[in-house]
C-alpha cells in the first residue's frame, strides 16, 4: 500500500483467528441442515438443473442447490418440469438433472412426466416434500401420502423421513434412477426432516457403484454364438431401440453395423443413436427389411408396439433381442432372449474378427443396395406429393420444407399424432438424443417442454419442435418460462383443425355441428407466444415456410410458427 495510505480498521489478526475456530467448532457441532444436504447430495452425483416450482417446503433446498452451482428453472406446471428433466437426460445420456416440486397436487401433477420416463425409461430424479407427520397426516394442510399415487410410475419410492439418514437414502434414489433398468425415483421429504439438522457424524452415503451380475464364461459362449450366427446369416438386420442410447451403446451400434454389413432400422423413439446418415439406416425401406431378412438382432428394446410385436418378420426368421431387463422377454416363436449387458455383448461382437468371405460380402451389400433403392424410390414419391400442392400446406409438404432446413446437428421435437407419422422418417435425426418424441406411451403435450430441457443441454444446438395443435395446447404456457430464462427454440404448431384434423368427432358424438375435437374459429397460437413475450408468426402459404424458419433461427427468444395445414389422407 503506498505510504501515507490509512489502512481501513480491522481486527487483531488473532482475534479473527479465534473467531473462525470458533465458528468453525459450532459448525461442526450444529451439523448441516436438511435442505442444506439436498443440494450437497445433488451436486456430488453430478447434478447440474433443476426443474422446479417453489413452494412449502422446499425453499431452502432450492437456495441450497443454487448455493452449489445448480442451474435451477422455474416452470409453470409440474408436467413442464419432469418433461424438461427427462429431456435433460436424454441428451446429457444418464442422470444430470432433476425435479423439484412442493407436496400434494404439485406432486400428482408429476404424474404423467414420471409416466413418460417410466414407459421409455429414462432416468428421472423427482423430489417432493411431505406435510402434517406431527398431525399423523390428519388434518393438516396438504397433509397427503402420494406414494401409492407415484409408485406405479416409479421404479423407485422412498419416504425420507430422518435428517441425519437423508444424504444417504437420497444418493440411493440418485443410483436407482441411473442404473439399469433405468426410470423415475421418486422421494417424498418430511418438511420436519427439510428442516431438521444432521449431527455431524452422519455418514452422507458414498456414491453407489452398479454392479455386473454377468458370468465371463456365460458372456464369452454367448458372444462367441452371436458373432457365429451373424457371421452365416445372409441377409441380417439390427433393430435398434430406445434403450441403447445409454453408456457406449451407439458407438459400438456404428461400429458393429459397419463391420457386419447388415442393415439397420431404427425405431421411431430410437432416431439418431444410428444416425440417419449412416449408410445402411434404412428406415425407409422397413417392410422389405424385416420381411426378407434371415436373422434379426434386436437392441434395446422388446418386441412391442413399435414392431408390430413382430408380425412384420417372417415367422421363421430368428430373432434375438438383446436387453438387460428381464421383464422385456419376448412372447414370440423363434425369438430369443438374453439379458446380458448389452454394452458387454456388443463390445465382445465388436471384437471378434471379420471372418466373411468375399461372396457372402458381395451378397450383403447386394441386398443393401436394393433396399437403398426402395428408400430412394419412397422419398421421391413423397416429394412428388408434396410438390403437388403449390397454393396449400400438406403435413408432407411441411415436413420437408423443414427437413430442407435443419442443419445437421439440429434437434428435433416430434409432438403431435398425423404429424409425426409423417416426420419420423422425413427428418434426419444424426447423434443420440437428435430425435426427442412423445415416448413409447404417445404422452402428448411434451413438445415444448422437451424443447426447453433440450435447450438447457445444448445451448448451441437449432432446436425445432413440431407441434399439433392439440398437442401444443396442453403446454403452450411454457413458452413463458423459455422467454423468462432466455431459451430460444423454434416452435412449428401444425393446425390441421384439431385433434386427428377433426376427423374423429364423428367417432364421438352424432351432432354433427359438435366440435368436440376442432379448434375454435379464429385460434392463432402465434399470438400467444407474442403474449408471452416471444415471437410469433402466421403462415397459410407454402412459399413462406423456409423464410420464417431463417428468421425463427436468428431470434434471441422462443418463436411460434403457426401453420395452417390442409388435410391429407
Amino acid at each position: 500500500m503506498p505510504a501515507g495510505t490509512s489502512q481501513p480498521a480491522s481486527l487483531p489478526e488473532s482475534r479473527l483467528g479465534r473467531l473462525a475456530r470458533k465458528l468453525g467448532t459450532r459448525a461442526q457441532q450444529v451439523g448441516t441442515s436438511g435442505s442444506g444436504l439436498v443440494g450437497q447430495v445433488l451436486a456430488d452425483c453430478g447434478i447440474d438443473t433443476l426443474f422446479a416450482i417453489p413452494g412449502v417446503p422446499n425453499y431452502a433446498s432450492l437456495k441450497a442447490c443454487e448455493a452449489h452451482g445448480i442451474r435451477v428453472f422455474g416452470t409453470r406446471h409440474q408436467f413442464g418440469a419432469t418433461i424438461a428433466s427427462a429431456a435433460c437426460n436424454l441428451l446429457a445420456g444418464t442422470l444430470r438433472s432433476a425435479v423439484m416440486v412442493s407436496a400434494a397436487p404439485a406432486i400428482t401433477n408429476t404424474l404423467t412426466g414420471l409416466f413418460y420416463a417410466h414407459t421409455d425409461r429414462i432416468p428421472l430424479l423427482a423430489i417432493g416434500g411431505r406435510r402434517g407427520a406431527r398431525s399423523g397426516l390428519a388434518g393438516e394442510f396438504q397433509a397427503v401420502d402420494v406414494l401409492p399415487a407415484v409408485s406405479p410410475f416409479s421404479r423407485y419410492t422412498a419416504l425420507l423421513d430422518n435428517t441425519a439418514t437423508l444424504a444417504a437414502e437420497l444418493r440411493a434414489a440418485v443410483h436407482a434412477a441411473a442404473t439399469s433398468p433405468r426410470g423415475p425415483a421418486y422421494v417424498d421429504i418430511l418438511e420436519e426432516t427439510l428442516a431438521g439438522t444432521a449431527p455431524p457424524n452422519a455418514t452422507p452415503g458414498a456414491p453407489l457403484q452398479p454392479q455386473s451380475g454377468d458370468s465371463p464364461q456365460v458372456l464369452s459362449t454367448t458372444i462367441g454364438q452371436l458373432a457365429d450366427r451373424l457371421r452365416r446369416a445372409r441377409r441380417p438386420a439390427i433393430v435398434v431401440g430406445p434403450d441403447a442410447r445409454w453408456s457406449d451403446l451407439p458407438d459400438l451400434l456404428v461400429s458393429l453395423v459397419g463391420q457386419t454389413g447388415a442393415a439397420c432400422l431404427t425405431l421411431p423413439t430410437a432416431r439418431g443413436i444410428v444416425p440417419n446418415s449412416h449408410p445402411a439406416v434404412l428406415n425407409l425401406a422397413r417392410p422389405r427389411v424385416l420381411a426378407e431378412a434371415d436373422l434379426v438382432l434386436v437392441v434395446g428394446s422388446d418386441l412391442d408396439w413399435q414392431l408390430r410385436f413382430g408380425s412384420e418378420i417372417d415367422p421363421a426368421t430368428p430373432v434375438i433381442v438383446l436387453h438387460d431387463d428381464a421383464s422385456t422377454r419376448p412372447n414370440r416363436p423363434n425369438a430369443e432372449f438374453t439379458s446380458l449387458s448389452p454394452a458387454a455383448v456388443l463390445a465382445g461382437l465388436v471384437e471378434e474378427p471379420d471372418s466373411l468371405d468375399t461372396r457372402e460380402k458381395h451378397r450383403r451389400d447386394a441386398w443393401l443396395d436394393s433396399l437403398r433403392a426402395t428408400a430412394r424410390d419412397r422419398l421421391t414419391a413423397l416429394r412428388r406429393r408434396a410438390a403437388r400442392s403449390d397454393c396449400e400446406i400438406t403435413t408432407t409438404r411441411l415436413i420437408l420444407e423443414i427437413a430442407g432446413f435443419l442443419p445437421a446437428d439440429a434437434i428435433t421435437v416430434l409432438d403431435a399424432n398425423l404429424t409425426m407419422l409423417a416426420a419420423q422418417d422425413l427428418l434426419s435425426a444424426n447423434f443420440p438424443g437428435a430425435r426427442l418424441t412423445a415416448g413409447s406411451g404417445g404422452t402428448m403435450g411434451v413438445g415444448v417442454p422437451l424443447a426447453i430441457g433440450a435447450r438447457a443441454a445444448r445451448p448451441r444446438h437449432c432446436i425445432v419442435a413440431i407441434c399439433g395443435d392439440f398437442a401444443f395446447g396442453l403446454s403452450c404456457q411454457e413458452i413463458e418460462t423459455a422467454v423468462r430464462h432466455g431459451l430460444p427454440f423454434i416452435a412449428v404448431v401444425v393446425d390441421n383443425g384439431g385433434i386427428s384434423a377433426g376427423t374423429i368427432t364423428h367417432q364421438c358424438t352424432a351432432d354433427p355441428a359438435a366440435r368436440l375435437t376442432t379448434l375454435a374459429s379464429g385460434t392463432r397460437f402465434d399470438h400467444l407466444a407474442s403474449s408471452f413475450g416471444g415471437y410469433g408468426e402466421y403462415i397459410v402459404h407454402p412459399e413462406q415456410i423456409r423464410p420464417a424458419l431463417e428468421r425463427a433461427a436468428a431470434a434471441d427468444r422462443p418463436m411460434v410458427l403457426h401453420v395452417r395445414t390442409i388435410h391429407e389422407s
